[in-house]
């Protein structure tokens, strides 16, 4: 008992979810918290960036999409002190595929002792969307090409509009973050002027992209050209040069440093101020004294003005600023949006009324994942646990009384004078004792010879093998009794496993098909089918496990009870023997 019960105990503190502090709002009823690893590779030390939008990725590993709406209207990002609506967007909510990407706007980043972090709050059928890209972004980011766009030109995802004219770059799938366009030498994108992409003579500038260039080439990415003047973002057999022309043609370029390796994703930088500095993954490779004049032309990217070479290759998240971003800035931004960046962590789903668990949550989606033969079989193995659980109890309770029974018995059989007289009247007292059946049979035999005897006459040795062979009767009838429905114990052990293994290969079976038959290969069609087949197996353990423990818990307590009536019947015959042989 005392067993069963800490086991129970176990059972429900490990299904116990964690509670939550605070909730924002009840009317939401799951959250995850967004944490921003401190430490070398990640934020430094004494780093302190402002306004700062990051990239979290979401997956079927890290988020609970069956917890949100199709649309992800009900996402809402929520400061460290949970009251405070941060600002973010969404470029990629991928319901079917278990996929999104949203940037959020974090108030500070910094290296302080405790990593930053901020909670998604999702789980409210009845919310709004709330996303806003143009709130994401400071006042000084001018321009945004996510390319998230399927056709058309690029759309400016900050509060300026600044929208691509005209684009015949092609978008494809393999970018770095979700789309990208893709650049062949001839194609172009621009951008018309406004008054915030206008540059005032020694203001600041930033250009950032991710560039995967496609082969080694000399070919311009970037110009803003106004009259004679302009700035230029170039490639000389892949090394990122920075130049700027002003009115007299004087010309600032940065020296030819750090090659881009082709074929592979880079993050390039380009800023200017008092100088102008060039950025590849978040290191400055070169820079030159020297400042950008002012400038009101159109932009273009990638096949630019006569005599440029065209760019080759994938171009994703382009960004323009009008100040000259830090160096801890950019190198955030080459560091957190790397797909393989293991600096942003997504935590447990907590949930509003049950306190935080996703322990629960995750057997729902189970669950819903089990197929209709998946049920059958787990049906099959729940009546097994049912019959051997009900024998179990049965028979624990059935061996404890005959225990007892047995103790009251023979401490009474041994303290009476006349031990072979203990029958008459006491049939009730003693039912629930095996050694009572076989002193009850072994005396009613003794009693039957008696009276076909004359008197006076003593028993012969085949007189006592009768009593003896009716006392061994007896005891295997006892025998018999105690052990009857074992059998199904045995049955629930080696069955309960099988049928969960069937159910799950049936299970894998039916999940390739379906894969074969979708033509579509990925852990989100595969990791629901497998888990869900791999449910009947657990059920089939969970049965099996404890029918075991049970079976020799049982077969041992039996085996001392059937000790004990083996050796009461060397006792009893020893006392017949030696009062009427």
């Amino acid at each position: 008992m005392r067993w069963g019960i800490l086991l129970t105990l176990v059972v429900f503190c490990a299904g116990i979810p964690r509670s939550a502090e605070a909730w924002w709002n009840k009317d939401w009823e799951f959250r995850q918290k967004i944490s921003i690893a401190r430490g070398p590779g990640a934020i430094q030390p004494g780093s302190d960036v402002a306004q700062y939008p990051v990239l979290v990725r979401l997956n079927v590993t890290n988020f609970h999409f069956n917890d949100s709406l199709e649309s992800g209207a009900d996402l809402r990002v929520v400061s460290s002190d949970d009251k405070t609506l941060l600002p973010f967007h969404v470029t990629r909510y991928d319901w079917i595929g278990q996929v999104a990407a949203l940037w959020i706007q974090l108030p500070t980043v910094t290296g302080a002792d405790a990593p930053p972090f901020v909670w998604i709050y999702y789980g409210n059928p009845g919310a709004p969307a709330v996303a806003d890209p143009k709130a994401t972004f400071d006042s000084s980011q001018t321009l945004v090409f996510h390319f998230s766009e399927r056709e058309g030109a690029p759309q400016d995802a900050t509060g300026y509009a600044n929208n691509a004219s005209q684009s015949t770059a092609v978008p494809v799938h393999e970018g770095l973050i979700d789309t990208a366009i893709q650049f062949d030498g001839a194609a172009l994108t621009t951008v018309p002027v406004s008054s915030s992409l206008t540059l005032s003579a020694g203001g600041g500038f930033t250009f950032s992209a991710w560039i995967k260039p496609q082969g080694v080439q000399s070919a311009t990415l970037f110009r803003q050209q106004d009259g004679n003047r302009s700035l230029a973002i170039t490639l000389e057999d892949n090394q990122p040069v920075a130049t700027a022309v002003g009115d007299n043609g004087t010309k600032v370029a940065t020296p030819a440093k750090g090659r881009l390796a082709p074929d592979e994703w880079h993050h390039l930088a380009v800023t200017a101020a008092d100088r102008m500095v060039v950025y590849i993954d978040g290191v400055e490779v070169s820079s030159v004294a020297g400042q950008v004049p002012a400038l009101a032309g159109d932009i273009t990217i990638g096949n630019v003005a006569a005599g440029d070479s065209g760019f080759h290759g994938l171009l994703d998240e382009v960004r323009l600023a009008k100040e000259a971003r830090g160096a801890e800035w950019l190198r955030l931004e080459a560091l957190l949006q790397r797909p393989d960046a293991k600096v942003i962590s997504v935590g447990d789903e907590e949930q509003a009324h049950s306190g935080g668990s996703d322990y629960f949550a995750t057997i729902s989606v189970l669950a819903g994942a089990v197929s209709l033969d998946g049920w059958v079989v787990i049906a099959l193995i729940g009546v097994l646990g049912f019959i051997s659980g009900e024998v179990a109890v049965a028979k624990t309770l059935m061996l404890r009384r005959a225990k007892r029974a047995n103790d009251r018995f023979i401490d009474s059989f041994r303290k009476n004078t006349d031990a072979l007289a203990l029958g008459a009247g006491t049939e009730a007292v003693w039912k629930d004792s095996p050694l009572f059946a076989v002193y009850s049979a072994g005396t009613g035999e003794l009693g039957r010879l008696q009276q076909s005897m004359p008197e006076g006459q003593r028993f012969s040795s085949l007189t006592l093998e009768s009593v003896r062979a009716v006392i061994d009767s007896s005891l295997l009838n006892e025998a018999n009794r105690i052990t009857e429905r074992m059998v199904l114990l045995t049955l629930a052990v080696s069955g309960a496993p099988f049928l969960g293994l069937f159910g799950t290969v049936v299970g894998i079976m039916i999940t390739f098909a379906t894969i074969a038959l979708k033509g579509d290969v990925n852990i989100n069609t595969i990791a629901p089918g497998i888990a869900a087949a791999l449910t009947a197996t657990a059920a089939g353990m969970l049965v099996a496990i404890p029918a075991l423990f049970s079976y020799n818990v049982l077969m041992t307590r039996i085996r001392e009870i059937t000790t004990v009536m083996e050796l009461f019947r060397d006792e009893l015959l020893s006392k017949i023997a030696a009062r009427y042989a």
